[in-house]
């Protein structure tokens, strides 16, 4: 009875704060079994299909019409479908007249793939992949194989001219504006690395470093925000244990913590998703067994605006995808595990990524969006959430 009353009181708060806020919603697909990506504009969303070539099919969302459109292309064996902040380019990979998988992008406004150049090499059928686009959709950064290592590559989609970045193992995985700034990593370790456009025309390479233990080398820095500020990055099972975001105009290491432990000291895997412009939120997945997605929960990371210097530690709230979710009233009856967040708007109100149907059993993938309050409704709808979510855990022990 005191759950309940504390239900209702909790969603008349929210709806409230959410008055003149825009609805949340939530949807699912079955066919379409990952979510990617989200345009920063938060129109658009990319998906990936299982397909019998052995890769994904492109599945290309509209958030506003709620309508799924196939537009081919595959996912391949590896890369991301990543798109442009207005949607209107997408990278993913096609398979070329040799049987090789390529990284391509497609244009929304003539419905065509284009394949883009490789390095040359290839192991098996895959020659290069997609993992980054800029925001303006010119520039595309993954890897490519040159002989039959792979390069992290950046492509110039207007000179169709493709160059390997460093001449060392690694991946692109997010790209300023302009290609300035690159972010990723190199060699087999996965270590977290920044390469910034020199007066040469090349790039320089920083391989990121722990701050309090200089040392130690970073785990690979995984997505950056469309306005090429910030960046976060990964920690691995006991290995360089900490996620991180990097600010990339000095380059400064800040930490933040996991769901349920101590920062520093827990050994759950933390791979990013995706950085808001502002870089006061990401997202991800968190797995206590490694990078498997059973027992693995979607995270969210929200600043609260305070920074130890001395620990390089940033204040906030992580919580679990699930639980944030329930304190906008979406999901309370624990239909779905959210397992991973993989993509997010700029500003934080649209996320996609890949659920648990908990009715069957099966992988999901999931796109759903919530309110953004105005200024004077914030301290009502965090009191709404906080309890929806205290609620909502009540209800999953029981």
């Amino acid at each position: 009875m005191r759950a309940m009353l504390k239900s209702h009181i909790a969603l008349a708060a929210l709806a409230l704060a959410a008055s003149q806020a825009n609805a949340q919603s939530l949807n699912t697909f079955t066919l379409q079994s990952t979510g990617y990506a989200v345009s920063a504009d938060g129109k658009w969303a990319t998906f990936g299909t299982p397909s019998s070539a052995g890769g994904s099919a492109v599945g290309l969302w509209s958030v506003q019409n709620s309508m799924m459109t196939d537009i081919g292309g595959l996912a391949g064996g590896s890369g991301r479908i990543v798109i442009s902040a207005d949607g209107s380019t997408i990278a993913a990979s096609t398979m070329n007249a040799s049987g090789k998988l390529v990284a391509s992008v497609y244009s929304t406004s003539t419905g065509t793939w284009t394949a883009l150049p490789t390095l040359g090499g290839s192991v098996g059928v895959l020659a290069s992949d997609s993992w980054s686009i800029s925001a303006d959709g010119r520039y595309v950064g993954g890897s490519a194989y040159l002989g039959s290592s792979s390069r992290p590559s950046l492509t110039d989609t207007v000179t169709g001219t493709t160059i390997d970045i460093s001449g060392v193992a690694g991946r692109v995985q997010g790209i300023s504006p302009g290609a300035q700034t690159l972010i990723g990593y190199t060699t087999s370790s996965q270590a977290g690395a920044m390469w910034k456009l020199n007066s040469g025309g090349t790039y320089t390479l920083t391989t990121l470093k722990d701050p309090n233990t200089p040392a130690n080398t970073l785990n690979s820095t995984a997505a950056m925000s469309g306005n090429g500020l910030w960046a976060a990055g990964n920690s691995f099972n006991g290995v360089n244990d900490k996620p991180y975001r990097v600010d990339l105009g000095t380059g400064e290491v800040q930490f933040f913590g996991k769901i349920g432990t101590t920062l520093g000291t827990g050994k759950i895997t933390a791979s990013v998703g995706s950085i808001s412009a502002d870089g006061n939120t990401i997202v991800g997945i968190e797995s206590p067994q490694g990078a498997t997605l059973p027992g693995s929960f979607g995270f969210i990371w929200k600043a609260d605006g305070t920074f130890n210097s001395a620990t390089h530690t940033l204040g906030g709230t992580t919580m679990n995808f699930d639980d944030y979710l329930a304190g906008y009233g979406i999901d309370l009856d624990n239909h779905y595990n959210f397992v991973s967040v993989i993509g997010m708007s700029a500003d934080a109100t649209v996320f996609n990524g890949i659920a648990i149907d908990n009715l069957t059993g099966g992988q999901v993938s999931f796109i759903v969006t919530v309110p953004v309050p105005e200024p004077s409704q914030y301290a009502l709808l965090a009191a709404g959430l906080g309890v929806l979510a205290w609620v909502a855990r009540r209800r999953k022990r029981a």
